[in-house]
């Protein structure tokens, strides 16, 4: 148990005594997140070479998830600006794709492969992500304005001087909110990615290695990788659209 979550880091340049900034790179993290990238990439090439009036399993299935992502999309954004509704649809459909991807690349039998979701690093970033994109659409859709008056509080619009005053407790704590966003986002995914090896690895050890859980492992992957992209997208929407309405 004690290899779960252990990570090969290059501490210093190669072939040097160099030290690298920020305590390293993980390089395990950085290839498998190449690699997911291109199996998507190629993965949506071939899924998109020839688009039918009347389309095939493949097309069918993406057109499926399209419609499930823009009927989460359609009750918290509307479609009055369909260009911004298209460009938000694109971003949480890619964040969706790639954890996935990312959660399902074990399942290739080649050494070395894990999941980039497994290193806190990868699912820190893409709510470090999420959290910029929300806030570049709130200034894009209410201004700076409306933005910082949000940041004051509910009281603000009020007259008097308490109801100014009253920022001075709601800024810092809406700051505390928008900081444990990141933070529970790129935590949620992350625990949940271990919690499955290790459900994988006390299932075999209780079983005294006798029955190699090969199925419940490609299971709990599956379901694992479409759950967590799914929960994480979907909570992605959720941020987006409290950046971008006014209530």
């Amino acid at each position: 148990m004690e290899e779960i979550g252990h990570r090969l880091v290059w501490h210093y340049m190669p072939f040097t005594d160099i030290e690298l900034p920020f305590g390293g790179v993980n390089v395990l993290t950085v290839a498998n997140t190449i690699l997911a990238m291109l199996l998507l990439w190629g993965g949506l090439r071939w899924a998109t070479r020839h688009l039918e009036k009347i389309p095939g399993r493949v097309q069918m299935f993406s057109e499926i998830m399209l419609n499930v992502f823009r009927g989460l999309l359609e009750p918290s954004l509307g479609t009055q600006n369909r260009k911004l509704f298209q460009q938000i649809l694109l971003f949480v459909l890619s964040l969706f794709l790639f954890i996935a991807a990312s959660n399902a690349i074990v399942l290739i039998p080649a050494p070395y492969v894990e999941e980039p979701t497994g290193d806190l690093n990868c699912t820190l970033a893409l709510a470090v992500i999420v959290f910029f994109y929300s806030f570049y659409l709130g200034l894009r859709v209410r201004g700076v304005r409306g933005v910082l008056t949000e940041f004051c509080g509910p009281m603000w619009h009020q007259p008097g001087i308490p109801a100014k005053m009253s920022a001075l407790f709601f800024f810092p704590m809406r700051l505390v909110e928008e900081v444990s966003r990141v933070i529970s986002l790129s935590c949620r995914l992350f625990g949940n990615v271990i919690g499955t090896g290790v459900v994988i690895l006390i299932f075999s050890s209780l079983t005294y290695h006798l029955v190699i859980p090969i199925g419940l492992y490609g299971l709990l992957v599956v379901f694992e990788a479409g759950l967590q992209a799914f929960v994480f997208a979907s909570l992605t929407i959720v941020y987006i659209s409290t950046a971008v309405n006014s209530e």
